[in-house]
């Protein structure tokens, strides 16, 4: 099946691999990509650039996020047709997404030739008019939230309001689990092209593995901050070679990392569960940060203990914010990226387990510098095995 009307598009979306699957999906349907950009600041510039026919636009990106952006993408590119594609799925962030500018709303996660069938039905129009005012309905899901509600900024004071932040927590998890479900639900019916070759099909297993092991990274936050809270954290410790282990975490990571080791000394810790620390750290900082990362083991001040710190040259956290900085479904109010508000509080967690302890310091010339402190092993180290526990 061909587009209705071959359009020049630009992508516009903080996930890669959905942009490659998007890019992929559109070439093949008769539309030509001219561009893509990561945040809504950098889209603007691309869409003033190039002055598509078509910009695909996620609402939940850093930097600026698409509710923002969509009143200048509309200013800088009139005669562009503007569709959001969010896996926010609530009706009202659709209606406050239309009211922005967009033409029309795909919900993340809806089946890859209904989002092609709604682009064609929008292009069809030769003049696309005022922002249209019905969405496409989403698949059956969990209620979202308003993206322009910051979770971080509703903090557990008040025992009355826990059902509300639970709410609002799942919703947002659901959010989070949409993005790599699109991603795996669109490389899956695009691999049945007879049109991939050899070189793309290689490229969509790759990010097919990532995004699977992204909703393995969200589940894993989510089963061990139920565990912490039932009191249940139990970690499997080894005498772990850390080395490995953060090399091979660095090498799965879209951002070059660079690991260096300044204490060969093994460590007393569950290998799975320091993947799940160290992975969170470094996803904080790709979602809040800047390059370079770095993964930097060394020893404690504290006799019997090694340091692992994750370094990174973003802007920093908000001083007023770092007291709640490892508190749960908790993010900087104005935060424009996604997450569900686990990761750091799952760190936590995970590192009381361990008997050790994470803490945040600002970085001298800009950025943060988070330190996971564990035991250092008294014996050999041994093959922590990575495998999932039976």
């Amino acid at each position: 099946m061909s587009a209705a009307r071959p359009a020049r598009t630009v992508i516009v979306d903080d996930t890669a691999d959905l942009r490659d699957m998007l890019r992929l999906c559109l070439t093949h349907h008769g539309h030509v990509v001219v561009g893509e950009a990561g945040d809504g600041r950098s889209g603007i510039t691309v869409v003033e650039q190039q002055q598509p026919d078509l910009v695909l636009l996620d609402l939940s990106m850093p930097v600026m996020d698409g509710l923002e952006a969509l009143p200048h993408l509309r200013r800088g590119s009139p005669a562009s047709t503007i569709v959001v594609l969010s896996g926010f799925g609530a009706e009202q962030v659709a209606d406050r997404a239309l009211r922005a500018g967009a033409h029309g709303y795909v919900q993340k996660g809806t089946p890859l030739v209904t989002i092609l069938s709604r682009i064609d039905a929008l292009l069809a129009d030769a003049d696309p008019g005022p922002p249209r005012t019905t969405p496409v309905p989403p698949d059956p899901a969990p209620t979202g939230e308003d993206p322009g509600e910051d979770p971080g900024e509703h903090v557990r004071a008040d025992p009355g309001e826990e059902a509300a932040l639970l709410r609002r927590a799942i919703a947002t998890a659901a959010h989070e689990i949409r993005g790599p479900v699109t991603v795996l639900r669109g490389m899956a019916e695009a691999s049945a092209d007879p049109r991939i070759g050899d070189g793309q099909r290689r490229r969509m297993m790759a990010a097919m593995a990532r995004q699977a092991w992204l909703l393995d990274a969200i589940t894993a936050d989510l089963l061990a901050c139920a565990q912490s809270r039932r009191g249940t954290l139990d970690p499997m410790l080894q005498h772990l070679d850390p080395e490995p282990l953060l090399r091979a975490l660095a090498e799965d990571q879209q951002h070059e990392v660079e690991v260096r080791v300044h204490d060969p000394r093994p460590v007393l810790a569950d290998p799975l569960h320091l993947q799940q620390m160290v992975g969170n750290l470094l996803r904080n900082a790709s979602k809040y940060a800047a390059p370079p990362y770095a993964v930097v083991v060394r020893p404690s001040p504290l006799p019997g203990r090694v340091c692992i710190d994750v370094t990174d040259r973003g802007p920093g956290v908000p001083e007023a914010f770092r007291p709640r900085l490892f508190d749960e479904f908790s993010r900087a109010g104005g935060s424009a990226s996604s997450g569900t508000g686990l990761g750091l509080a799952v760190v936590r967690a995970l590192a009381q387990a361990h008997g050790g302890s994470v803490e945040h310091l600002p970085r001298a010339g800009g950025g943060s510098v988070f330190t996971l402190t564990l035991s250092a092993a008294a014996g050999p180290a041994t093959d922590p095995g990575l495998s999932p526990r039976g």
